[in-house]
């Protein structure tokens, strides 16, 4: 919540930040499988989803520490799997995505359809996942 008490502004914030996530994932997935070939593509995923959980796991300690409340491990063990498998979807979708256009051109850097196609498989991948995950809370709650 802001000073207004809406949790508008924050939501949008973390849209534009997944948006910004998406566009490096496919601007240094395709300049490494360029440079490297196919098969970095199937690492980039698991290695941009670790590095966005440090990145949440080390916001949420710093702002827990800012409020004065202890950070515990049980609160990482807690929260991983609605935050690793669905960045783990979304980013795979977004490699399919890049691979389908690699496949497509010979181009050093990609175009920005390129970079369009691979944000929205990204967001794609994401909300799915994440409904998936709510239906999964849902049953497990009764409702």
């Amino acid at each position: 919540m802001n000073a207004v008490g809406s949790p508008i502004p924050g939501f949008l914030l973390s849209i534009a930040f997944l948006g910004a996530i998406a566009v490096v994932h496919a601007l240094i997935a395709w300049s490494l499988a360029r440079r490297f070939g196919f098969r970095l593509l199937a690492l980039s995923p698991v290695a941009a989803s670790l590095a966005v959980f440090g990145i949440f796991v080390a916001l949420l300690a710093s702002r827990m520490r800012t409020a004065g409340v202890p950070f515990g491990t049980e609160m990482v063990v807690g929260s991983w799997p609605y935050v690793i498998v669905p960045l783990l979807i979304a980013f795979g979708m977004s490699s399919m995505s890049l691979r389908k256009s690699l496949l497509q051109t010979d181009a050093l850097r990609p175009s920005v359809g390129a970079t369009a196609r691979a944000v929205g498989a990204f967001f794609g991948g994401y909300v799915i996942a994440s409904l998936g995950a709510l239906v999964l809370d849902f049953a497990r709650i009764g409702w």
